[in-house]
């Protein structure tokens, strides 16, 4: 899972319209794509750069003071260096009216988009929440136990990001200019 900031330096605030707007534009990174245009590592064709993404949606948002963050979910088989940043960036573009919807679409399937035409969303306001060893866990051979948190992780992990990460998130945030 990744989260991202929308600002609270603006009065901008998800409304469900903008979230099915959101959710429908997360929906064109689903299935097996060309991701080439979402890294700066790869050469167009290059079969390497096909990525499966099983699922892509935006949750409801939620409010951490006065910051009101959403929770993204990209759930895939492996991605490449840049990949969720350009993803996010270039969903966050066409909500703010900077691109057209086409551009992500465009970028899926043709050669004409130039890796720098897709923002790159700033690292600090996204992280990993959770990772899926779904195979690794279903293995019989698997010598170390199943890779899922506990409830009592879960509810640490859960405390360290009230208490310490969204605070830190939002010291940056008070910071920046974006």
């Amino acid at each position: 899972f990744i989260f991202f900031i929308f600002s609270k330096k603006s009065e901008f605030r998800l409304s469900n319209e903008k979230l099915e707007k959101l959710n429908s534009l997360l929906q064109i990174y689903q299935g097996t794509h060309n991701f080439r245009n979402f890294t700066n590592s790869k050469y167009w064709g290059d079969p390497s750069s096909n990525r499966y993404i099983i699922r892509a949606k935006c949750d409801k948002p939620f409010m951490v003071g006065d910051i009101e963050y959403v929770k993204l979910t990209f759930e895939g088989q492996s991605f490449m260096l840049y990949q969720i940043r350009k993803m996010v960036g270039g969903v966050i573009g066409v909500m703010r009216g900077c691109y057209p919807p086409e551009l992500l679409l465009n970028a899926l399937l043709i050669n004409k988009i130039k890796v720098s035409e897709i923002p790159t969303a700033p690292g600090y306001c996204l992280y990993l929440n959770n990772t899926f060893f779904d195979d690794y866990n279903k293995s019989k051979n698997n010598l170390h136990g199943s890779l899922v948190l506990t409830e009592n992780e879960q509810n640490i992990k859960d405390e360290f990001k009230m208490s310490q990460l969204y605070p830190h998130i939002n010291s940056i945030e008070d910071q920046t200019d974006l």
